[in-house]
């Protein structure tokens, strides 16, 4: 219902008893993807040193290489905002080197003086 630290909590104490008790393994993938969708939802309103702690979180929890691209992307924007436009080029860097088809890159390869690497990809 909002309270994220809450459920958090929650979930990781549920996730511990999970790998103690072997006959509650079967709710592991769910109470996975639960937790995954808390971390995204805390990533896309955070500071760019809180997105940084969400990042091994998530990817512990199982991202696509396609998931953790759009992290990196949204750092780089983060970044970018910041005026910080060294750390954004690597950041994108970082999300085409996990996956180089990464959508929706146009407009911040653009700003960042970076257009040959969304030329090169099928928009």
């Amino acid at each position: 219902l909002g309270d994220y630290e809450q459920a958090i909590m929650l979930y990781e104490i549920a996730l511990e008893r999970e790998q103690e008790f072997a006959h509650f393994k079967q709710f592991t993938d769910e109470i996975k993807r639960r937790l995954k969708k808390i971390y995204f939802i805390i990533f896309k309103n955070a500071e760019i040193d809180e997105m940084k702690n969400c990042i091994p979180k998530i990817v512990d929890l199982g991202a696509s290489r396609r998931e953790r691209a759009w992290i990196y992307k949204k750092i780089a924007e983060s970044y970018f905002d910041e005026n910080l436009l060294e750390e954004a080029r690597e950041a994108l860097e970082n999300a085409f080197d996990i996956y180089p088809n990464l959508k929706g890159v146009q407009r911040i390869c653009q700003k960042l003086g970076m257009e040959e690497k969304y030329t090169d990809l099928e928009i």
